[in-house]
């Protein structure tokens, strides 16, 4: 049997916000083939004022279907914002053997290594469908290194050193789960974010109007500004207090928005993100209390009864045999180094 490895990479934080006057455009590459691997490529995004001067989170991207720019482009407009490098594969694919993901992560993670601008407590998978599920078990397998998934239409089912267990009460990691109202693997991106909500995982899941597909790119770029305040949250990065504050009043707001426009299960499940995100401000206990209320609602009853009474989903669906491998960690993983907590601003090797 052929023997797999996820290379570690040597990637460091040291965010300034901002940009220096006159800094270098964005700026995406098309195609660029791997130096380790010239069976991989992927495409490249390097965010306005991208220097070697500063650390930078980096985002892989992988489309079930190898769709490289168009998977990127979801998330290019918010990434330019946030400043994130993105890498995305034209090599992934869903519904079949790990080997093809393996393959293509570790390119990705080898051209990482070669450049040390990037931060190795920051690294994001993003994947949709089969690769959502694969994202989730190449995060257990990099544990201390993988901050955060984006995983779309798409989850794992329950099992010993799975996600939920492998992160319980790591505040330094982070899932955003999405899928679109009728997806058939809607009620699995539902059914994990249950458990990570009982193993204390930070967690946000956004349901979108639409079928099995990524989210539109508004929603994608929410999920990055998520995952950029849970490093925050986190101690990944300094804290910007102008910045929570900011998307606090945008969720507050929207929340009741939703509250007003009568959807109010999604309104609810606002309210609750709000209530465990922002814990350390005041308007997570309105929010808490707004959450209570709509709990109590006959309405919200009706729905939570009516989506509990439902059958759940097949182990057919959560995850193939061949997906599940890839929750345990590879044989010939090498750990990175992780700096101890609140020293984001270590060299590594």
């Amino acid at each position: 049997m052929r023997s797999w490895m996820l290379a570690a990479a040597g990637l460091v934080l040291l965010y300034a916000p901002g940009a220096a006057a006159q800094a270098p455009p964005g700026r995406l590459e098309e195609q660029v083939r791997s130096g380790t691997d010239t069976s991989q490529t992927f495409a490249l995004y390097y965010p306005p004022g991208y220097s070697t001067e500063r650390r930078w989170p980096v985002l892989f991207v992988l489309d079930p279907r190898g769709r490289a720019l168009l998977a990127l482009k979801l998330f290019q407009d918010r990434a330019a914002r946030l400043g994130w490098v993105i890498l995305s594969s034209y090599n992934t694919l869903s519904d079949g053997p790990p080997e093809p993901n393996v393959d293509a992560v570790n390119a990705m993670l080898a051209w990482a290594r070669a450049h040390p601008s990037l931060d190795p407590t920051r690294l994001y998978l993003a994947g949709f469908s089969g690769t959502a599920r694969a994202a989730l078990g190449f995060a257990v397998a990099l544990r201390g290194h993988v901050a955060g998934v984006i995983a779309v239409g798409g989850a794992l089912g329950f099992t010993l050193g799975g996600p939920e267990t492998a992160f319980a009460g790591d505040s330094t990691f982070a899932y955003f789960g999405s899928a679109g109202t009728r997806d058939f693997n809607y009620e699995e991106v539902l059914a994990l974010a249950d458990r990570f909500r009982t193993t204390r995982v930070p967690f946000r899941v956004v349901p979108f109007e639409g079928p099995h597909s990524w989210p539109p790119a508004e929603l994608c770029g929410d999920a990055l500004d998520w995952l950029e305040l849970r490093a925050m949250l986190g101690g990944l990065r300094m804290i910007d207090s102008g910045w929570v504050r900011a998307r606090l009043a945008d969720e507050v707001a929207r929340a009741a928005e939703l509250e007003r426009s009568g959807r109010w299960a999604d309104a609810l499940r606002l309210d609750d993100a709000i209530a465990r995100d922002y814990a350390r401000w005041p308007e997570a206990g309105v929010a808490a209390g707004k959450a209570a209320a709509l709990r109590r609602s006959p309405v919200l009853t009706k729905y939570e009864s009516a989506r509990n009474g439902r059958p759940r989903p097949s182990r057919r669906w959560l995850a193939s045999s061949a997906l599940r491998s890839c929750s345990a960690r590879p044989n010939g993983v090498t750990p990175w180094k992780r700096p101890a907590r609140g020293d984001c601003s270590r060299a590594y090797s």
